[in-house]
This record gives C-alpha cells, structure tokens and sequence, in this order.
C-alpha cells in the first residue's frame, strides 16, 4: 500500500487573511467615528447660530447677554476639539 499526499503551509494566506479583516474592521470604525463627528459638529453649528441670534437679539447691557456669550465661548471650545471644520 502507497500513500501519497501534498502539505501545503498556509499560514502565510491565513496571516493575510487576519490583517485584511483587521483593516475592514479599523475601517468601519473609521467610517462610524467620522460620521459621529460629522453630526456633532453639525450639531455645535446650529448651536452656535441660534445662540448668536439671540445674543444679537438682547442690548449690550441686557442681563442676559454675558450669560449667552459665555455659552457661545465654550462652543466655540468645544469646537476646537472636534476634529472636523466648522460648517
């Protein structure tokens, strides 16, 4: 009786195979991280025009307006951390 057979080392497709899965995921993750901080910095935008309308809205001395300007400073901080553009 004669056995014969072929070894073939396939761990150089497997290693590959993990890093390419490995990459789909970090760009998934990549994708969703961008798109959240599209939409936050959407959100920090409309934010920031509402509070300057009103702002506008009040006179110089109004009671109010150092509050709305304090707020609008700390959008505009909070904007500098985000990692897109303002829109």
């Amino acid at each position: 009786m004669v056995v014969t057979g072929t070894i073939t080392d396939v761990t150089a497709r497997k290693r590959e195979a993990n890093w390419e899965a490995a990459r789909d995921k970090m760009e998934a993750v990549s994708a969703l991280a961008s798109g959240i901080a599209h939409d936050f910095n959407n959100l920090l935008t409309a934010m920031t025009g509402q509070l300057e309308l009103l702002s506008e809205s009040f006179d110089a001395g109004a009671k109010a307006r150092p509050e709305i300007d304090g707020v609008l400073r700390s959008l505009d901080r909070i904007a500098a951390v985000s990692p897109l553009p303002a829109a």
